[in-house]
């Protein structure tokens, strides 16, 4: 039986799927918890930026009251010291409104900011003219009181730049809370699927492998322990099912090895124990009862015979268990096949003269086993003769094709079947519709196969039913010269 190609791959599309879905849903995982990652770090920069704006904002405002402190105990104490302190504060908060500028996120930070700028751009210019120095009439105290609506106003802008802040913080953290919470169940999500997807194919692989393997195993196991009838049940039309069905062809084939195999033994039995009955009479006639001569040469020939017929049957065993076990020997050298053919068909004829024996051929030398070569043309000459009725004809025909000697034997029997021919060279097979025909071993063909093979040659046969068989043998042609 031919070994046949499995066109079903439903478990290789399956696994390919299943390893290509897990993988894609992990790296869907990966990716997401990146993306997550790489937000709430921006997320978290843009709330660093805002604390520090905010900051700067607190900054400024504590710096523009701390410095109306320093400016009034330096208008009410002269102390130069205050006057440094309240100068340095100033600037401190100047920087501060400036960076709050540069830094706007939004335009609607950024026109607040201006606000800011501008407001502390007449504060100081108030500031400086309030100047005890250029002061004509008034007080200092009186001066700084001056300051005041300014600085409120200027304390008020800096307070909703704060509370901007504030909000735009407030934001930012609850996005990054809906950020969060989003990649939570985005990874939950995929987890699931993750695993869903795994159980799954977990357990379709259980149906799909591990059970039709369970099965295989058990059929496996019957067949080890003598049950040619196990066979393992095929589940589904994938690949474990193509193996569980190739397995069944094994085990039928090896069912009907074993059915040819007893029969063989039966058979040989059978062709043992004919001969040996007529040995064994002859001998117990010939010890009991005083023969004549005549007789007694009569009763040795039937002894020769049949040890002849149990030494043909020995041999025919033997040299099969050589075929089958690669052990043939060949005595290769020089032989005429044409003359070889010659001699056999004229001894078959005179053997045989129930059905006419015709040869004709043309000059052929091959290189090989004249005795095994022999064997091979007894044995077709034989088959064709126990096959075919009493009077038809079988034709020997020997022709030169190329490098090629062709020897046909072409027979008028019975024929053989379409679905019997793969059957004719497997070893103690004998068809069931020719069994009955005539005895044999079941080892004939099998061994011509061997021989042909061995001296590098091929056999063919062709056969109708019910019209004859052709069996058409080619051997490689020696040439000397060469």
């Amino acid at each position: 039986m031919k070994p046949t190609t499995p066109h079903h791959t439903g478990i290789h599309r399956f696994i390919s799927l299943w390893l290509a879905t897990t993988l894609l849903s992990f790296v869907l995982l990966g990716v997401g918890l990146l993306f997550a990652v790489w937000q709430m770090r921006a997320m978290t920069g843009r709330v660093f930026t805002e604390a520090t704006r905010l900051e700067s904002s607190y900054r400024a405002k504590l710096a523009l009251v701390s410095h109306r402190r320093e400016d009034l105990l330096w208008r009410l104490t002269g102390e130069t010291r205050h006057r440094q302190h309240g100068d340095a504060l100033l600037r401190e908060a100047g920087t501060l409104i400036d960076a709050l500028r540069a830094g706007a996120a939004t335009p609607d930070e950024a026109a607040l900011a201006q606000r800011i700028q501008e407001r502390y751009r007449r504060f100081r210019a108030a500031l400086a003219r309030t100047n005890p120095e250029n002061a004509s009439t008034q007080t200092p105290a009186g001066d700084a009181a001056n300051l005041t609506p300014q600085v409120e106003s200027l304390l008020s802008a800096l307070q909703q730049h704060s509370d901007f802040r504030v909000r735009q913080k407030a934001a930012t953290v609850r996005a990054a809370k809906r950020l969060n919470a989003q990649a939570f169940t985005f990874s939950l999500s995929l987890l699931a699927l993750s695993m869903l997807v795994a159980g799954a194919g977990g357990a379709a692989l259980y149906r799909r492998i591990l059970q039709p393997a369970s099965r295989l195993a058990e059929a496996a196991r019957s067949v080890g322990a003598g049950d040619l009838e196990a066979r393992a049940t095929v589940l589904h039309d994938d690949e474990m099912g193509e193996v569980c069905r190739t397995f069944n062809d094994m085990t039928a084939v090896l069912a009907a090895r074993e059915k040819d195999r007893l029969h063989f033994v039966a058979t040989v039995a059978h062709d043992l124990r004919n001969p040996l009955v007529v040995i064994g009479g002859a001998a117990h006639l010939m010890q009991k009862k005083q023969l004549s001569p005549d007789e007694e040469v009569t009763w040795l020939g039937y002894v020769v015979r049949n040890v002849r017929h149990l030494e043909d049957i020995i041999g025919d065993l033997h040299e099969g268990v050589q075929l089958q076990t690669g052990q043939l020997t060949l005595r290769r050298e020089e032989c005429d096949l044409t003359a070889l053919c010659d001699e056999v068909v004229r001894e078959q004829a005179a053997l045989d003269a129930n059905h006419p024996l015709h040869f004709s051929g043309e000059a052929c030398l091959v290189r090989g086993d004249r005795k095994r070569l022999e064997r091979v043309l007894r044995n077709l000459l034989s088959n064709a003769a126990k096959y075919s009725a009493e009077g038809r004809v079988i034709e020997v025909t020997l022709a030169r094709r190329a490098a090629l000697a062709v020897l046909t034997v072409r027979d008028e029997g019975v024929g053989i079947a379409p679905e019997d021919l793969s059957r004719l060279f497997r070893p103690f097979a004998r068809l069931e519709r020719t069994r009955a025909m005539a005895q044999g071993t079941g080892l004939g063909l099998v061994s011509v196969q061997k021989i042909i093979h061995a001296h590098g040659g091929d056999i063919r046969v062709q056969s109708i039913l019910g019209a004859g068989t052709t069996v058409e043998v080619q051997l490689p042609v020696y040439d000397p010269a060469s």
